[in-house]
């Protein structure tokens, strides 16, 4: 939640001042001598709101501050006791940002605005796999952005722990922490939500795991392969390498009356399977 303060704006319209040439002890205009940037909350398909404090160059008659220039919605507010309306022109654009003139008598300002909302897309790999995409603009630093997506109602919300989430940086997958949602309170998880730390474009890998799992040797999660390995049907899973293991679960506990028979593919030499619990060597 935001408190907006609404003002009204003078938007001066001048010639721009190109010149820096010296005006008595004073010249037309130059740089902030201080500035800080604060970005507000981020979520895909919200534009998000930023705040700017700048402290005026007390050496020139103008202070020149830069803004993306895509910013929307530009509100100037005199930093003083009681935040009131300022003015402000504009100067030079480039494809990046654009620059505004601040008098500098005026010790500090506040400028408000908003820049365009980040999204979010959705490519299916498989009925099992899914890959989001987060960017936003690319004149903007989007931190800590609050990134959601739908997904089939496979699992119930007791199993979130079967659905894996990897940001890929660097070609490698990192495990990142996400939140399973049931937005319509049927009992099945719909919805994920996480926190994408920076932008612009992220990818996520989300593996929806249902009964069998291959791991590496350190047994972490390599790929879901119950699609491949659920019946006798002539598709085979993707090669098990020496050292890696396969993860089964079960829907009832495992007895002499109810057991599971296992049907390997030797691809080469004469390898060996060994059963343990979870957990277990």
């Amino acid at each position: 939640n935001e408190t907006e303060v609404i003002v009204n704006i003078t938007k001066v319209n001048q010639t721009d001042i190109i010149s820096t040439n010296a005006t008595g002890n004073k010249t037309l205009i130059g740089e902030p001598e201080q500035e800080e940037i604060i970005q507000g909350n981020a979520r895909v398909g919200e534009r998000v709101s930023w705040v700017k404090l700048v402290k005026t160059n007390k050496e020139t008659l103008e202070t020149a501050v830069s803004i993306p220039i895509d910013a929307e919605n530009i509100e100037v507010l005199e930093d003083n006791e009681q935040l009131t309306a300022g003015s402000y022109r504009e100067l030079n654009k480039t494809d990046k940002d654009k620059k505004i003139a601040l008098s500098s008598k005026v010790q500090g300002y506040l400028i408000k605005y908003k820049t365009p909302a980040p999204e979010i897309s959705l490519n299916i790999i498989s009925k099992n796999h899914f890959r989001a995409t987060v960017g936003g603009s690319d004149n903007v630093h989007y931190t800590n952005v609050t990134s959601f997506v739908k997904i089939p109602e496979i699992l119930s919300i007791s199993e979130a722990q079967n659905i894996k989430l990897y940001w890929n940086v660097d070609e490698t997958k990192v495990s990142h922490n996400f939140f399973a949602d049931d937005s319509d309170s049927n009992g099945f998880i719909d919805t994920l939500v996480w926190t994408t730390p920076h932008l612009s474009n992220q990818t996520f890998d989300i593996i929806v795991i249902t009964k069998a799992e291959h791991l590496n040797e350190n047994r972490e999660f390599v790929s879901n392969i119950y699609p491949e390995v659920r019946e006798i049907d002539g598709v085979w899973s993707e090669t098990i390498p020496d050292t890696h293991y396969v993860r089964v679960s079960f829907e009832r506990n495992l007895t002499y009356k109810n057991d599971i028979t296992i049907y390997p593919r030797t691809i080469r030499g004469t390898p060996t399977i060994k059963i343990y619990e979870i957990g277990g060597n």
